[in-house]
């Protein structure tokens, strides 16, 4: 059988190396289900990047909150604006930051200044540890959650089955509380249509009885009627069985559009059968036991 489709799983939580952590695993979790192949994830690596790491312990020593000081890192680098100027009919933005040639090392960035407190220089390296890293090249968001996708392709399978398969890998998974996966993309999208095409079906089969219910003029004869309906359901899975199909979404709609083929033909054969009993069955049955009885 050939396979097709992409298998897609959402990993959030709080932290970013919580989230390349665990990301990991899943990853390997993936590629170990059969049918799965080029298992890859969205957490592509940015371009280095200082990370500033506040000491809370000397900050409150000092009467700083990590706040202030992150601000004052933003204003020396980012900028800030604090004022506008009327020019020429316009409104002019008055950036106020360190000059170019006092933020070009990090020397630069531990020498800043980022108090003045009782009359003392507070400079960023008393407060703060400051790192090399990577930064991440994005950052996913969804509901205030950071998250990774990761993503493989399907080869050999269907999609059905390795969604099973995985289903099974993420329900045996211990994960810590405010980290969450999730299926998403075409096995999310199977699923939801899966949900659909059965509701359409079952309000299809309430749909024909509701119809021969008023037309037979009884609650009886409709069922009757309907008992039909398992035994196309037997005929489909025996057809697909021996194709080597599964069952899947185009299955449920031909089930769907099956229903009714199927109660139109039991009504029918109803039809015909009790012609053929009430026109000539019935009466060569009962002329014959005339003759009998006559005979005896």
């Amino acid at each position: 059988m050939s396979g097709g489709g992409n298998v897609q799983i959402n990993v959030s939580g709080p932290s970013l190396e919580g989230l390349r952590l665990h990301t990991d695993r899943l990853k390997e979790m993936v590629a170990a289900v059969e049918g799965v192949t080029e298992v890859r994830d969205n957490a592509a690596v940015g371009a280095n990047e200082l990370v500033v790491r506040v000491d809370r312990e000397k900050a409150t020593r000092l009467g700083l909150a990590p706040v202030s000081i992150a601000q004052a890192v933003r204003t020396a680098f980012q900028g800030e604006t604090v004022a506008r100027l009327p020019r020429d009919g316009r409104e002019l933005d008055v950036n106020v930051s360190l000059a170019d040639s006092a933020r070009q090392s990090v020397t630069d960035l531990e020498n800043l200044v980022v108090a003045v407190t009782q009359g003392q220089v507070v400079r960023l390296k008393q407060v703060a540890v400051i790192e090399h890293g990577v930064g991440p090249a994005s950052i996913n968001r969804r509901a205030n959650q950071r998250y990774i996708s990761i993503t493989g392709t399907i080869a050999g399978r269907d999609l059905q089955s390795v969604s099973r398969d995985l289903q099974v890998k993420l329900d045996a998974l211990e994960l810590p509380a405010d980290y969450r996966v999730e299926i998403a993309g075409d096995m999310m999208e199977m699923q939801e249509a899966f949900s659909g095409l059965i509701t359409a079906l079952i309000l299809a089969v309430v749909l024909v009885y509701m119809v021969m219910a008023a037309q037979f003029e009884s609650l009886l004869y409709p069922l009757i009627v309907m008992f039909t309906m398992p035994l196309a359901v037997i005929g489909v899975l025996f057809a697909l069985f021996f194709a080597g199909q599964s069952f899947n979404v185009p299955s449920v709609m031909g089930v769907i559009v099956l229903a009714g083929i199927v109660v139109s033909i039991a009504i029918i054969g109803g039809l015909t059968v009790s012609t053929l009993l009430t026109l000539y069955v019935i009466p060569v049955a009962y002329d014959l036991a005339t003759l009998r009885r006559r005979e005896a």
